[in-house]
């Protein structure tokens, strides 16, 4: 069948109320809840950080999200996490 195409999206609040980041990844539609679950399996590897922290090394934060020794399995390289961190560094930059 044609493609449904979707995406997934990440909304990053702050502890100011003025400041927040938005991020999504597209996905083809299918399975884009898979996309939507490896995101929030991601969550704690953000939630109480600083972005200061974050904004000061991108890559290591890139890396930090790819290299969790219990969802790399899932794709660090590719697929669903690649997808995700993609979102939540959208975010960020944002």
């Amino acid at each position: 069948p044609d493609p449904d195409y979707s995406a997934a999206y990440v909304i990053l609040e702050t502890d100011r109320a003025d400041l927040s980041g938005h991020g999504l990844t597209f996905t083809i539609g299918r399975g884009n809840e898979i996309c939507c679950a490896a995101i929030r399996a991601l969550e704690h590897q953000i939630v109480g950080e600083r972005l200061e922290t974050i904004a000061a090394d991108m890559g290591a934060f890139w890396r930090r999200f790819t290299s969790d020794s219990q969802l790399r399995w899932i794709g660090p390289d590719k697929g669903a996490i690649h997808l995700a961190t993609g979102a939540v560094v959208n975010a960020v930059w944002d």
